[in-house]
């Protein structure tokens, strides 16, 4: 009986073993065989406990964002991670490696019209105020360029094994949106077909443009440096490295679209503004004009009115100026008759 007893235990464990456990029923295939492409949920016998496996094929089909793209090695960020700000220094092993970044960039991620929108844009006090956090980041730049300098290794940049010896890069000197948001852009791409035919500067291989030329750009954004103005004054500058340029046509058809948003509701604002306006004053002399018609005048009694001393003093005379003389006569016989006084 007891023998029994435990044959029946052994069978019962078996079976459920066999249907709470997957995989373990005859027939079912090898976990290597099982497919990889969703992620399974695996239930043990214990109750509310489950352990979830992600499969590395979902996990590799995750879009990758702009900063994954540009495809910085161990070394790169490691330079990068040692760039210092708000110094006067510009050409360290830093610039070069971002600009390979930016070459590499143009090779294999150009922008269509409508695809602009991926990059960010951040606001210029931040690119000053918090550049480790967008070291590195690729970013959207709206600018107009003053002055355009082609450099080349051996004169105004150094020679670096980042960077190839006899590919040029040009230096961008310009503002951001209005005249006290100055930037600096290194360009590995040739801007004169975006910026037109400039002057001659001052400089050897240097462009003016004294009117400014709008242009938009793909950029890196590198670090905070400091710099001296035209007017010599020392002030902070970011400095970016473009892969991509575009016309000022498509920037100034992206100003002229909010510009003219802006013009389309500034009179709409102003009708408000003065209609508010004018119908508090109308509510205000509604109001006034309502009070003067329910109320009036107000009712003041004659024994409420104080009359001056001077007033009682005249009146006491013209009164006396009327009286008969006669009648005055035999009043004062009768006063001096009864031995009145005059103060009495």
């Amino acid at each position: 009986m007891h023998r029994v007893s435990v044959g029946f235990a052994l069978t019962g464990a078996v079976v459920t073993w066999v249907l709470l456990v997957p995989g373990a029923a005859v027939g079912d295939p090898p976990a290597s065989t099982r497919p990889t492409t969703r992620a399974a949920t695996w239930t043990t016998t214990a109750p509310d406990v489950s352990v979830t496996v992600s499969s590395p094929v979902a996990a590799s089909a995750r879009p990758r964002s702009l900063a994954d793209r540009l495809g910085y090695t161990d070394n790169e960020k490691t330079v990068l991670g040692a760039t210092r700000d708000g110094v006067r220094k510009i050409d360290e092993t830093g610039l070069y490696v971002t600009l390979g970044v930016a070459a590499r960039a143009a090779g294999n991620l150009q922008f269509d019209r409508d695809e602009w929108s991926q990059l960010d844009r951040p606001a210029y006090t931040s690119l000053l105020t918090q550049p480790k956090r967008w070291r590195g980041h690729p970013l959207e730049l709206t600018p107009t360029i003053f002055r355009v300098t082609k450099m080349t290794s051996g004169k105004q940049l150094n020679y670096s094994n980042f960077w190839p010896k006899d590919r040029p890069v040009w230096r961008l000197d310009g503002v951001i949106g209005h005249k006290t948001q100055p930037v600096i852009i290194y360009s590995v791409v040739n801007p004169s077909e975006y910026l037109g035919q400039g002057k001659p500067g001052k400089e050897e291989d240097q462009t003016d443009y004294n009117r400014g030329q709008a242009i938009r750009a793909a950029a890196i954004f590198y670090k905070d440096v400091i710099d001296t103005d035209c007017d010599g004054a020392t002030r902070h500058y970011p400095l970016v490295m473009a892969w991509q340029l575009s016309d000022g046509d498509e920037v100034m058809a992206l100003r002229g679209s909010s510009d003219s948003l802006v013009s389309k509701l500034a009179p709409v604002a102003i009708l408000l503004v003065v209609m508010a306006a004018g119908f508090y004053y109308l509510r205000r002399w509604m109001t006034q004009s309502r009070q003067k018609k329910s109320h009036g005048p107000r009712y003041k009694p004659l024994r409420d009115e104080i009359v001056p001393a001077a007033a009682e003093d005249n009146s006491a005379n013209s009164l006396d100026e009327h009286v008969d003389p006669e009648l005055a006569a035999a009043i004062e016989q009768y006063r001096h008759e009864k031995g009145l006084d005059e103060s009495d």
